[in-house]
């Protein structure tokens, strides 16, 4: 699965190396398909890059079948934002990668106090999810974070098992 932001600057930015870290990956798993689940505002960019993907893939637009999505998925490679809680919420184990533009991030960096940008390792104080921002957010490092996910079932189960027993220590209400 592959999730790369619901902003236009998010997919001009981010999906061109989801797309190559997906190319890497292909070559080494055979069969490999890829879903991606968008919103109505950036669906058409999304399916336009989607228009010569390097696997199999579905773009989907709705709640519904996100939500099916995270539950069917191997794994996923997201931009960091919201969906990185939902997805460990579903205990969907993922790699995030995040970019902005050079003077976004300029501009940005300077002011940064955080140590994480993911919400769910800002929330558990440590590196739980593996992140790739900026210059660190290349095909290769993505494709080489999630390859283990993708291929062997005790590593994705170790790793949605972080998740969740995280999220059991913070019960709704």
């Amino acid at each position: 699965m592959v999730l790369p932001g619901s902003r236009r600057n998010e997919i001009r930015f981010i999906l061109p190396s989801f797309k190559d870290a997906v190319q890497i990956l292909k070559e080494r798993i055979p069969g490999l398909h890829c879903v991606i689940p968008t919103v109505t505002q950036v669906a058409h960019l999304v399916k336009a890059a989607a228009a010569d993907w390097p696997t199999p893939v579905e773009v989907i637009e709705s709640e519904e079948e996100k939500f099916a999505a995270f539950r069917a998925a191997d794994a996923a490679l997201a931009a960091s934002g919201t969906v990185t809680m939902e997805l460990a919420i579903a205990g969907t184990p993922m790699v995030v990668g995040y970019r902005v533009g050079w003077l976004t991030y300029a501009l940005a960096y300077p002011l940064l106090r955080v140590p994480y940008m993911v919400l769910v390792n800002l929330i558990l104080g440590r590196e739980a999810v593996p992140e790739f921002l900026q210059g660190k957010c290349a095909p290769e490092s993505l494709a080489n974070a999630l390859s283990p996910l993708l291929t062997d079932k005790s590593a994705r189960k170790r790793r949605s098992a972080i998740c969740r027993r995280q999220w059991d220590r913070y019960p709704p209400g």
